[in-house]
């Protein structure tokens, strides 16, 4: 998948926005999708350290393991309104 449809899933999902980036933006307890040269690069970031999860050649790759890290945890989801 691509970011857009990421972001589309996980908004269908109700993960909390404020725990993912995915256009490079690197925020504080955050895990972020980042371009790097030859492909992607997915980290958590967490007090200006970053934690490599995964690199990937392509972006589709990348997004999709990002959904899988995303989706298989609930902590990530806003709570039941």
């Amino acid at each position: 998948m691509t970011r857009a449809e990421l972001k589309q899933v996980l908004n269908e999902h109700r993960v909390d926005p404020d725990l993912y980036s995915l256009y490079g933006e690197v925020r504080h307890n955050c895990i972020c999708l980042l371009p790097r040269q030859g492909g992607w690069a997915v980290v958590y970031s967490e007090r200006g350290d970053r934690d490599v999860l995964g690199v990937f050649e392509t972006e589709v790759a990348a997004c999709d393991y990002m959904a899988g890290v995303l989706l298989n945890d609930s902590a990530y989801r806003l709570p039941d309104s």
